[in-house]
């Protein structure tokens, strides 16, 4: 060994929640084992990582759904009313997505209440694969679920819609030994002058969705006023 080798200390420390390790701090250079007050200070600075750990994870169960893990609907329209606004000074593209499981009531009555949460689940898990990490998602309310497509103009929201409904079309639903099938309708709505806020773009997307309904459900459509838009 090369006797102008310079050895540091090196220790390091777990910091644990539940049992199980989040985080390690690691400090080299400093060799105060026999020290009482640094291994205070080292306890000190764990249970402070932890606590500021425990904090974010009890506000992300504050804001999300515990059955689909999307945002909840409060939450949701914050994160609406954010993008809304930046669309506005900012000139951004933004649209909005109004989803909702078609004659979700009958699942329930044949299948059972167990059964149909398993699928709602499994729908918000394809809506979720089927949109961007910039993009947002939420549970609007008992089986109608909300996105949020940043920097989107209408054509590109149209496909993004036809995705979804696409995808959940094809998908084999299995809870609890059933195997269902599933579709949704879905009513889309993109940032306008007439359609510039909260209100106007959820209320735009809710006649969409309703329209795709009442036209024999699993099916897209845009709201009104962006065809007026797009077709003047």
């Amino acid at each position: 060994m090369n006797s102008g080798t310079q050895h540091h200390a090196f220790t390091a420390y777990p910091a644990f929640i539940h049992e199980k390790i989040f985080a390690v701090l690691t400090l080299t250079g400093i060799d105060a084992k026999g020290d009482p007050l640094f291994f205070i200070l080292i306890d000190r600075f764990l249970s402070e990582l932890q606590r500021v750990k425990l904090y974010e994870r009890v506000e992300m169960l504050a804001i999300t759904d515990g059955l689909t893990q999307m945002y909840v609907r409060r939450h949701f329209v914050e994160r609406l009313e954010g993008e809304m606004d930046r669309s506005k000074r900012f000139g951004y593209k933004f649209s909005f997505l109004m989803i909702d499981v078609d004659h979700f009531k009958r699942v329930n009555d044949e299948y059972g209440h167990l059964v149909g949460d398993t699928a709602l689940k499994q729908v918000a898990q394809t809506v979720k694969r089927n949109v961007r990490e910039v993009d947002f998602v939420g549970r609007y309310g008992g089986e109608e679920f909300a996105v949020g497509l940043i920097e989107t103009d209408e054509s590109p929201a149209a496909q993004v819609a036809e995705r979804i409904r696409k995808s959940v079309e094809a998908r084999d639903f299995k809870a609890y030994g059933e195997h269902l099938k599933v579709t949704v309708s879905i009513g889309c709505a993109t940032y306008s002058p007439t359609l510039s806020s909260v209100n106007q773009i959820i209320e735009a997307a809710d006649d969409a969705l309703y329209r795709a309904k009442r036209l024999g459900r699993n099916r897209v459509c845009a709201s009104i006023e962006n065809q007026r838009r797009e077709h003047p």
